[in-house]
């Protein structure tokens, strides 16, 4: 199977006009070893997106509340909303953050980058951590989440 694989990548490289590879299938067989490893040697790097992505809306009648994306990242579930304006609130990422009794979010956002300790509306006393992040830094939250998280 490896084999064939490895042909078939091999064929696709060839081929003129080509567009990008998307690879799909079972977990844990092989798929990004094949293209990290084997799609170095053919072309001296490599990029891959992964778009397994999720997202929550409140399960419940007249609910109009949604998350943009739900990540999940040592163990710990995030959710992720993205602000492209200058206004917007955080309604739906504080709502997720009390039905889920979670402490930490991320905002994607024009602003400027900052850890923040947030008032959870609704819940006396509580306070959640806020990441917010420049739009342009998308490609570098995991690093980000570490540097900020742990």
């Amino acid at each position: 199977m490896k084999r064939i694989a490895e042909l078939s990548l091999s064929e696709w490289r060839d081929r003129p006009g080509r567009k990008p590879l998307v690879l799909r299938g079972a977990r844990q067989v092989g798929k990004t070893y094949l293209v990290e490893h084997r799609g170095a040697e053919h072309f001296g790097s490599v990029v891959t997106v992964d778009l397994e992505l999720f997202y929550w809306a409140r399960e419940a009648c007249n609910a109009n509340a949604e998350v943009d994306f739900v990540i999940s990242r040592n163990q710990e579930i995030l959710p992720v909303e993205v602000k492209t304006g200058k206004t917007g609130t955080l309604r739906s990422t504080f709502q997720f953050l009390r039905e889920k009794r979670r402490k930490r979010a991320v905002r994607f956002h024009t602003g400027s980058p900052a850890l923040e300790q947030v008032k959870l509306p609704g819940e006396e006393g509580t306070t959640v951590q806020l990441l917010s992040l420049p739009l342009y830094a998308v490609g570098q939250l995991n690093r980000l989440l570490g540097a900020s998280f742990g």
